[in-house]
Order: C-alpha cells, then sequence, then structure tokens
C-alpha cells in the first residue's frame, strides 16, 4: 500500500490490526516501521525510484498522525524526555513514532524532529525543569560528525548526570555510541523505552543557559 502511495488502503491495514488486538507499539514497531524498512532497502538496492521512498514516508508520515491520538494518556507524567536528530539529520518520522509511544507509557515529550542545530537542542535541554534524559536519532552515516558534536555540547551544558542515549540505524552498537560521547545505546523504540522503564526516579533539573557562540 505505501509503495503505491494509497493512504486509504494502508490506514485500513493499520486499522484492522488495531481492530484484531494490535497495540500501538505492535503497530509502529511490527507492521508499520518493517515497510518503511524494507521500502528504503529496496531503494538502496535500485529498485525503486527516491521519489517511490518519499511518496511512502509521506503517506506513512500521514498515518501517524491519523493514529498519534491513540497514544495520548492522562494523569501524572513520570518525568519530560527530549527526542531529536543533529544537524543534518534528515529522517523525523522514526522521531514521531518514539514520542508517540513515549507519551504512551506516561512520559511527557518534547520532540525536536530532524536536523537540530546544537545549540537549539541545548536550548531546549536547558528549558524543561523535568527533563530525565535526551534521546537522539541518527539514520546516516553524515550526520555521525554532527551527533558528536551535539553530545560534546550537550555535555559541557546539562553536565555528565543526565543520560543522553544515541540511537538510529547508523549507530551500530553502545561501543558506537560510547564513542561518539553519548552514555547509553537505544536499540529501536523499544531498548529506549526499556532503558527509560529502568530509571529508578525521576528528578528535577535546574535550567541552565546555553553556552554563548556555541556551534550550531
Amino acid at each position: 500500500c505505501l509503495v503505491e502511495s494509497d493512504a486509504k488502503a494502508a490506514f485500513d491495514v493499520l486499522q484492522s490490526a488495531i481492530n484484531s488486538g494490535a497495540g500501538m507499539e505492535e503497530v509502529y514497531l511490527d507492521i508499520l516501521s518493517p515497510v518503511l524498512a524494507e521500502i528504503g532497502a529496496s531503494w538502496a538496492r535500485g529498485e525503486i525510484d527516491i521519489s517511490v521512498e518519499h511518496r511512502a514516508t509521506a503517506v506513512a508520515t500521514r498515518l501517524v498522525g491519523q493514529l498519534s491520538h491513540r497514544c495520548a494518556r492522562r494523569g501524572r507524567h513520570r518525568g519530560e524526555v527530549l527526542i531529536g536528530g543533529p544537524a543534518g539529520e534528515r529522517h523525523s518520522l522514526a522521531l514521531a513514532m518514539l514520542g508517540d509511544l513515549l507519551r504512551l507509557h506516561g512520559w511527557e515529550v518534547s520532540d525536536l524532529g530532524a536536523d537540530t542545530p546544537s545549540n537549539s537542542f541545548v536550548h531546549a535541554a536547558s528549558s524543561i525543569n523535568n527533563l530525565v534524559a535526551v534521546g537522539v536519532s541518527v539514520t546516516s552515516d553524515e550526520s555521525l560528525a554532527s551527533a558528536k558534536e551535539l553530545m560534546s555540547t550537550l555535555r559541557r551544558a546539562i553536565g555528565d548526570e543526565l543520560p543522553v542515549l544515541l540511537g538510529g540505524s547508523a549507530i551500530r552498537d553502545l561501543d558506537h555510541a560510547r564513542s561518539l560521547g553519548a552514555d547509553h545505546f537505544a536499540h529501536g523504540a523499544r531498548g529506549f523505552i526499556d532503558f527509560l522503564d529502568g530509571l529508578k526516579t525521576t528528578r528535577a533539573t535546574p535550567k541552565k543557559r546555553p553556552p554563548e557562540g556555541g556551534t550550531d
């Protein structure tokens, strides 16, 4: 359905899964994400034009927008999580799905989307009083250098106590994440959620002034 850009048919597939008892985590991670990954792989192998991949992503983005309300959760939040992509990162759909699932698990989420300058990341982190973790998604090797710079900029601004996680298809494993300056490796959305669920407490994080003249 996504390859044909048939939004209605794609929505019907997801709605049918929900009607059959699938939760939003299953819909996002076990149905929608694998299809998108296969479309991306087909483009990488030269089997489809990039325009097909872009149209499929656009349809999937609309589907996530239609389903997002199902992840809303009432009641007290467990703390706030900041997520986004570093400068040069072009993919934001996985972040949107991650944000929805974090909300489903009781977290408040600030999603900066893709291609966020380091100082803007720091400004956002410094303005959140109950920040419990920062997650950065990197999907292409071209964004690794900016991710490393972001890790350094974040550390100078917010210190060492707040956990910073790196994930995404360009991050191979924990050693790779740590070599770029992160504390932890998020193996997909479930890995990020599992890490947060393992935190014993949430704590208020004092606001800090973003560094002047830092690198965007």
